[in-house]
């Protein structure tokens, strides 16, 4: 008995070195066929081009074609559990925002944690905006804030989906206003923007991309940017702290993730291949014409990042009584 269980053993090890041995030859000649991005947000809004964006650009420093794949809803929880689900071989990769890990957990539960993933790189940084209706009587925010209170309305905000900083961002506002507002989760930041064109809620919060070509078709009004400075794709919007708000910065960065046993040599030739990209003129142009500003992070710099911000939008949260777990 001893004498087999001794060579079971010996045949577990075999086998467990001859694996090894199979994804470290694998992750060397990465890739071998098409990469999918997944993006788990609705088509049109600012995560869904930037991604069609790199998706175009990459091949040329990958050497494979990348495939975009959709799984909008949750605010990109959906899409994230079904990365962290994946096969951890560098094919499967995730373009995400910072808060499906630092506030959609908050909000609801999740069926995946930051820990189950690991860093590609850092993608961009997008301010977030409140907008209204052009037609509508609110040329200011104290002009929408004094419209509530004068009226008792209860103002209806359209957002990206629950959870998200685009919440958190307008819940914070409002209630430093003193005035009663209610979220309205869409699957992302065009349909958001897409309903308040259409008169079916009286705010928004979105990215740049979504709002500013509505702006300046004459349709939306920006009232104000939740960020510390006036943002340098859009100079003529003030920012909430010009105003008179004492609000935190609210903004949303993206990055790409794998899951977190992927090999560090596709890791590593992801994000070459990513890197490059970003520095290719094309998408230096495409990114500038969509209002997103590029920002790089480096694989190690990810994960730490998420969990920081984690305790720190859970404070704020907490204190506008938004966390429910």
């Amino acid at each position: 008995m001893r004498r087999f269980l001794t060579s079971c053993a010996i045949l577990v090890l075999v086998f467990g070195v001859m694996m090894q041995g199979q994804m470290s030859a694998a992750a060397a000649d990465f890739p071998t066929k098409p990469v999918t991005i997944v993006c788990p947000y609705a088509a049109g809004g600012s995560s869904d081009m930037m991604t069609r964006v790199l998706a175009s650009v990459a091949p040329k420093y990958l050497g494979q074609s990348v495939v975009v794949l959709n799984r909008p809803g949750a605010n990109g929880a959906i899409g994230a559990a079904e990365v962290a689900r994946a096969h951890p071989d560098g094919y499967t990769v995730l373009q995400i925002a910072a808060g499906a890990f630092t506030t959609v957990p908050l909000t609801r539960p999740v069926q995946y944690s930051i820990d189950d993933f690991r860093g590609v790189i850092g993608t961009s940084y997008e301010p977030i905006i409140l907008t209204v209706n052009a037609k509508s009587p609110w040329r200011t925010t104290q002009d929408l804030i004094d419209d509530a209170k004068e009226t008792g309305k209860v103002i209806k905000y359209g957002i990206s989906g629950t959870g998200g900083s685009t919440h958190a961002a307008p819940a914070a506002l409002f209630d430093a206003a003193g005035v009663k507002a209610e979220a309205v989760p869409f699957e992302g930041g065009g349909p958001a923007i897409t309903a308040l064109v259409g008169g079916h809620v009286d705010a928004a919060t979105s990215h740049p991309t979504e709002c500013m070509p509505q702006v300046e078709a004459g349709n939306l009004r920006a009232l104000g940017i939740f960020s510390q400075e006036r943002f340098a794709e859009t100079p003529d919007v003030p920012t909430f702290k010009e105003q008179g708000f004492d609000l935190p910065e609210f903004s949303v960065w993206k990055m790409l993730l794998v899951p977190a046993k992927t090999p560090d040599d596709a890791v590593e030739k992801l994000h070459a291949a990513f890197k490059q990209s970003f520095e290719d003129p094309e998408y230096v142009e495409a990114m500038a014409r969509m209002k997103l500003t590029i920002q790089y992070l480096a694989p190690d710099e990810i994960i730490p990042r998420l969990k920081k911000e984690y305790g720190m939008y859970k404070a704020i949260m907490e204190k506008l009584g938004l966390v429910k777990q």
